[in-house]
């Protein structure tokens, strides 16, 4: 159920977001003249705001012989915001942050590899890059 809203909620933003003015003002020609740039215009110049959902599958297993060896399994849904700047041959720098949380299944042993466990528990990633040149 979780992975048809995510395929909704993404396919929705790709039939929408192309159409959005933000999108028509990128056209070649726009805007016409300098007279209708605005202040806010050149204060936010060479400058983006990008966020998204996205759904992670999250699928681990130990290469070790049994007992040893234990699984991961879950579907993370989650987010990402990023800012970028980029001002053609002068100054790049971007950063972006990402955050998924939900339960995960785990399936294995103790360390000792002689107690079974097999229990579900909240996970959460956090990502963050930031880059610059």
């Amino acid at each position: 159920m979780k992975a048809k809203v995510a395929c909704a909620v993404i396919g929705i933003f790709l039939l929408v977001l192309p159409g959005s003015p933000s999108a028509a003002e990128k056209q070649a020609g726009y805007p016409l003249s300098d007279e209708k740039t605005t202040e806010s215009q050149k204060i936010f110049a060479h400058q983006s705001l990008e966020f998204g959902f996205m759904y992670w599958k999250l699928d681990y297993k130990e290469d070790l012989p049994s007992p040893l060896k234990s699984t991961e399994n879950g579907w993370l849904p989650g987010f990402y915001l990023g800012w970028n700047y980029n001002k053609k041959n002068a100054v790049y720098s971007k950063v972006l942050l990402e955050f998924s949380y939900d339960d995960v299944t785990y399936d294995g042993t103790d360390q000792t590899g002689t107690i079974p466990i097999n229990f579900s528990d909240g996970n959460r990633q956090f990502f963050s890059v930031g880059n610059g040149i």
